[in-house]
């Protein structure tokens, strides 16, 4: 009987070399695109200096709608309503900063929301679970992570892994068929 587990951790003996070069010769891979965001969450307290979402409110929240419309951007908007300094947040698709951290402050259905903002329009004004957002994109980028990141480095380590095993069973399958084993 062939333990595979026992042979694979024999053949696998990665060096930073392997790596390294694995890592160079795919670069694209660990590129992700971030996007650099300012944004405001509404609510009547910061909005009407009220308790309740009122028709007051909701007018506001339509004169900010329309105001994003003529192109106001989201500076203009806070000078306008006297509303609080923006949150300034990198993200990719995920949620995650450039640490690959997750970023704890915005709900998982806002993220969605950003990436679909158009560069020719980046201010919106966003609805979800009956939250207010003004969610400004300032900046969209591919960014490439370095090979010190842990989770490429696991990632690179994954892949070169499943290479050998894979080589190994088609080595042991020829052998098989040549009844050379």
């Amino acid at each position: 009987i062939l333990n595979l587990n026992q042979l694979f951790k024999k053949k696998f003996k990665l060096t930073d070399g392997q790596i390294k070069k694995y890592y160079d010769a795919n670069l694209n891979e660990f590129k992700e695109i971030y996007k650099n965001i300012e944004l405001v969450t509404l609510s009547p307290q910061n909005l009407i200096n009220g308790d309740e979402y009122n028709e007051i409110f909701f007018d506001k929240l339509d004169d900010i709608d329309n105001s994003i419309a003529q192109g106001e951007n989201l500076n203009d908007i806070i000078k306008k309503y006297n509303l609080k300094k923006p949150y300034t947040f990198i993200l990719n698709e995920r949620g995650e900063n450039i640490k690959s951290q997750k970023i704890q402050e915005l709900p998982d259905g806002l993220i969605k929301y950003i990436f679909s903002i158009s560069e020719t329009e980046p201010t919106a004004l966003i609805e979800l679970k009956e939250k207010y957002y003004i969610v400004q994109v300032n900046k969209t980028e591919d960014i490439k992570k370095n090979l010190e990141n842990p989770n490429v480095r696991k990632k690179i380590i994954n892949q070169l892994e499943n290479q050998n095993k894979r080589k190994i069973i088609s080595e042991i399958i020829s052998k098989i068929n040549q009844n050379n084993f």
